[in-house]
């Protein structure tokens, strides 16, 4: 019976206007996209392994290349000591034709729990606090219904202007 049904049903069976009209043909079909979805699924893994082993390469490179121009990069660096360099509050720098030294100097950041530091100002400082509203959105939207494609408050009878209905297409897969 499979054998029947696969050479009845080819794989250009779709471009030949092929219908589904009964149980065996619906399990074929079903068949035949899981396959693809297979076959998808090996190509990604493939060249997502591809993808890992260049990366792994490039790594490797640059690696090599921080290796060659370290001693470069030092000399350079002690150089600018003593050159001319033009200086401000956070960078030393030098134009060549070449290229530009920079030297970023060394600065204090702030890391930050931003839930403590929102309750501390909470109670210290509110004026350093941002309030914003939002929408209850979840809330709102039980009370909006869809009359002649508006939005309408149920509640009120006020059609609203703020939010708009649109029309998401039905979907079907294949699981």
């Amino acid at each position: 019976m499979e054998e029947i049904l696969r050479t009845e049903y080819t794989e250009d069976a779709p471009e030949q206007g092929f219908v589904v009209d009964n149980e065996h043909k619906a399990d074929w079909a079903i068949e035949k996209i899981k396959e693809e979805r297979q076959r998808l699924e090996l190509f990604e893994q493939a060249a997502r392994n591809r993808i890992q082993e260049l990366e792994q390469k490039i790594l490797l490179q640059k690696e090599k290349c921080d290796q060659h121009t370290a001693s470069l990069l030092e000399a350079l660096n002690t150089y600018l000591d003593t050159a001319p360099a033009k200086k401000t509050k956070t960078q030393y720098s030098l134009e060549l034709p070449s290229g530009k030294l920079v030297r970023k100097l060394a600065k204090t950041d702030y890391q930050k729990d931003e839930e403590k530091l929102l309750m501390y100002l909470g109670e210290n400082a509110p004026e350093y606090v941002k309030m914003e509203p939002k929408a209850l959105w979840g809330e709102f939207k039980k009370c909006l219904t869809i009359v002649d494609g508006q939005v309408m408050r149920t509640d009120t009878g006020e059609v609203l202007d703020c939010v708009s209905a649109v029309e998401k297409p039905s979907a079907f897969d294949v699981l």
